[in-house]
């Protein structure tokens, strides 16, 4: 391919980089949200939207591609965050954003969606889903289809309970008494906002649609047998039955998750496992009912199918994708083939994802992030050749220099093997460095080599960084994902402590100079490993940890979730003492290293008071040298960039004076 790299359209001129300190021009490069983010284009080519960070969060930005010199639009919803933008229309922009409200009925705060439509000529914005049934929803709807063949329509999926919007007192008696959630699927008009409810039933879920609009397949939950079904509308009729699938001779429910049906609906496209554990994507052909001479059409032998590609603009099945060191797509169609292949080989050593295109797929726009690639993005015009850069998540200053990502790999004391990614310091590569441990989220997330703003955060202040992807990790197939269940404490644990030694054992680090820091579950494990281990890990920092493992059902509850993970995940309920046993809250002791604790007021994943009750005990326990911080009107995810700066300023802060 023939590549013009540009600046014709540097977005990150439009507002400037103002209030940076300069006392840590680190700080200032990675303790912020992404400068841009989600930059997507039109249908018919002539705009981009993205997110743009102003004042530490984000506005959403619309630019034109063909007058340079039109004024650019920006939206912002009140004290909302704006979280996805997606266009559905040549001059409309579907959009969500996120709040927190506080119920005094269930004493919890819960996090709610709102989902609107702009139009790009006024900036005027309508609200689909805007009445009192949906008022306090905590998901949000789900776009189902951008209906290509009806560009005045989109279809999407939401739930509401019955009576919600009732007005009489009977009908509010009424709807107390059955309490019934109805999942529901809308023809939205793009232009004015408004819904033609299409389809509706209770106990049903993970609706599939096709490019008309209609609903060809849902998923129906039977109560009496504890079982789900695919419920498939048979062609030519107006019945929807129970889908079964042959295999061999055997003929039962076809209970897979559906991703697609092709267009012509001979053919259904669903995940499964091979060899009962990698996760696949299958194709299989419908005979009326029944899903026969099915066939793996992305096979791998390491790593799980991780998600599916769709076409920008019709969301047609086009193609697969899978995570290894970066994720890996593969496109079943050769226009989208040839421009990801032009991208991959543009950027060898990084990940290439497509996240829009127009409607004659023709021009790309592509996020390119990896170790020495700070979220960037492109713009590739393939009937011209060139490629244009829009802007960077993180614009480092010209004398900066990103450290590389390697691969690590070991092996578990039960000879399991496990592999991480180290990342080095600029200055002298040979001595024993000083090591950062981070741990993941989830912890059925993992760690790749994409671009990480905490991992080159912390190898510029000069430390090694180790981020293991211990047992329980997902991606590596169902065995290893479910080889964490229940070790909490134990094997997830030592997976992280056996690949410190493994590289102190190997003279790379310094073994009295190591901290552990993480997020989530990653802060769970920090102050595991801090009480459990105080003279292998120096110090720990949590953001957003889980101390005490018990409650963490109650709290699920309380926000209307099932529980049924969190059994698989950490065990019984019913097992306090057990649960009790690998809590760091009353693991602590006076021999405990040196914590800082780090929560968001307004996290609703894990409660605030998970970090609270561990600093209070710390104290109770003579530890002057622990630290906790509440950022006020924080998340789970340190969505605000003053949050991260937060984070990283004081954690550096700390870990410099412990290690």
């Amino acid at each position: 391919m023939k590549t013009l790299i540009t600046s014709v359209l540097l977005i990150i001129t439009l507002f400037s980089l103002a209030n940076l300190s300069h006392a840590n021009p680190h700080l200032d490069t990675f303790g912020r949200l992404p400068f841009v983010k989600d930059i997507q284009l039109s249908p018919d080519g002539k705009h981009i939207a993205y997110l743009r960070e102003v004042n530490h969060e984000y506005i959403v930005v619309v630019q034109s591609l063909v007058n340079p010199k039109q004024q650019p639009r920006t939206l912002k919803i009140s004290d909302n965050r704006m979280r996805d933008i997606n266009w559905v229309g040549d001059k409309k922009l579907l959009f969500t954003s996120s709040g927190t409200l506080y119920s005094g009925g269930d004493f919890e705060t819960f996090t709610l969606y709102r989902t609107g439509i702009m139009d790009i000529d006024d900036g005027s914005v309508v609200w689909p889903f805007d009445s009192a049934k949906f008022k306090y929803n905590v998901s949000g709807p789900k776009l189902e289809s951008k209906m290509s063949k009806d560009t005045s329509h989109i279809i999407m999926s939401y739930y509401y309970r019955l009576g919600a919007d009732a007005t009489s007192s009977e009908q509010k008696r009424t709807a107390r008494k059955e309490r019934k959630l109805m999942n529901a699927v809308f023809k939205i008009n793009i232009e004015d906002g408004s819904r033609d409810r299409v389809f509706s039933k209770s106990d049903i879920m993970d609706f599939t649609v096709d490019d008309q609009g209609d609903i060809v397949m849902y998923k129906k939950y039977d109560k009496r047998s504890d079982t789900s079904m695919n419920m498939y509308l048979v062609p030519n009729t107006n019945d929807y039955e129970a889908l079964y699938i042959k295999e061999g001779e055997e003929l039962s429910l076809f209970d897979y998750s559906v991703i697609k049906l092709s267009p012509n609906r001979k053919a259904i496209y669903y995940y499964g496992l091979k060899d009962d554990d990698i996760g696949v994507l299958l194709e299989g052909r419908i005979e009326g009912n029944k899903v026969v001479e099915s066939k793996i059409i992305s096979e791998n032998q390491i790593y799980d199918l991780d998600y599916i590609l769709v076409d920008y603009n019709t969301t047609e099945l086009i193609g697969y994708d899978v995570e290894r060191d970066y994720n890996e797509a593969s496109f079943f169609d050769v226009t989208h083939a040839q421009a990801y292949a032009d991208l991959v080989a543009t950027f060898p050593d990084a990940e290439v994802n497509i996240n829009s295109s127009n409607r004659e797929n023709t021009k790309f726009v592509a996020s390119i992030t990896g170790d020495q690639n700070p979220e960037e993005y492109f713009l590739y015009d393939t009937q011209e050749g060139s490629l244009a850069f829009l802007g960077s998540g993180f614009p480092l200053p010209q004398d900066a220099q990103l450290q590389k990502v390697r691969r690590h790999t070991y092996k578990a004391s039960d000879d399991l093997p496990l592999f991480a990614y180290l990342t080095l310091p600029k200055a002298n590569e040979a001595k024993k460095h000083k090591l950062i441990v981070l741990v993941h989220g989830g912890p059925a997330s993992r760690d790749s080599k994409i671009f990480s703003w905490e991992r080159q955060f912390f190898a510029a202040m000069g430390y090694a960084v180790f981020q293991p992807n211990f047992r329980g990790s997902e991606g590596f197939g169902r065995a290893f994902k479910e080889a964490g269940y229940g070790e909490w404490g134990k094997r997830m644990q030592s997976d992280i402590d056996e690949g410190v030694n493994s590289l102190i054992a190997a003279g790379i680090v310094d073994p009295k100079h190591v901290c552990i820091v993480g997020a989530s579950y990653g802060g769970y494990a920090a102050m595991y490993a801090a009480t459990a281990k105080p003279d292998m890990y120096q110090c720990a920092v949590s953001f957003g940890g889980i101390s005490e493992l018990s409650n963490i059902f109650y709290h699920e509850e309380q926000q209307k979730n099932t529980i049924s993970y969190w059994t698989n995940s950490i065990g019984e309920r019913s097992a306090l003492e057990e649960l009790k046993k690998h809590s760091p809250l009353f693991m602590a002791t006076e021999k405990t290293s040196p914590i800082l604790l780090l929560h968001g007021s307004e996290d609703t994943v894990v409660p605030s008071f998970q970090s609270d009750k561990m600093h209070k005990r710390l104290i109770e326990l003579g530890h002057k040298d622990t630290q906790y911080i509440e950022i006020e009107g924080e998340d789970h995810w340190m969505s605000s960039g003053n949050s991260r700066r937060i984070y990283l300023e004081n954690a550096i802060r700390f870990i410099e004076k412990n290690i």
